[in-house]
């Protein structure tokens, strides 16, 4: 069943996101300073780095201040279903930044910013998908899916 979506609560989303987003980038920049280089290996080595991160905080916050459930509704098998839309959401994330930052020509055009503008690029691309699939899957547990029908 799908959740029903409200504006407000899509607001609530954004923002936590948002915050969330802060902290991966944040974090896959202090990654990236310490890894011995920068290649495509290193790149790719610090987004999961800053994505593993990211999703916990992003959980935790999503789960009690977007969806507003308890702490008692709160489950591994929530989680795993979150992890599992994150790493479909990092798999497109990857996908689109290193497509950005060696296919599309990001080096030329944000030289040493190449690799955080495809980051926030491919980001930016997965949180459209990842919305819908949480909404959909993740967070329409009983209390969100009984006002709605398939």
């Amino acid at each position: 069943m799908r959740a029903t979506l409200s504006l407000r609560q899509y607001a609530s989303y954004a923002a936590v996101a948002m915050a969330a987003f802060l902290v991966t980038v944040s974090s896959r920049e202090a990654f990236a300073w310490m890894l011995p280089a920068d290649t495509a290996w290193f790149y790719t080595v610090s987004m999961a780095m800053a994505y593993a991160l990211g999703i916990v905080v992003n959980f935790t916050l999503q789960h009690a201040l977007t969806f507003r459930l308890r702490h008692s509704d709160k489950s591994w098998g929530m989680f795993l279903g979150f992890v599992a839309v994150a790493a479909a959401g990092g798999a497109v994330t990857v996908a689109a930044a290193l497509a950005f930052r060696y296919v599309l020509g990001f080096a030329l055009l944000f030289g040493e910013l190449a690799g955080t503008a495809a980051f926030v690029a491919g980001t930016v691309i997965a949180s459209v998908v990842t919305y819908w699939m949480n909404a959909r899957f993740v967070f329409a547990g009983p209390k969100n899916s009984a006002t709605s029908r398939c």
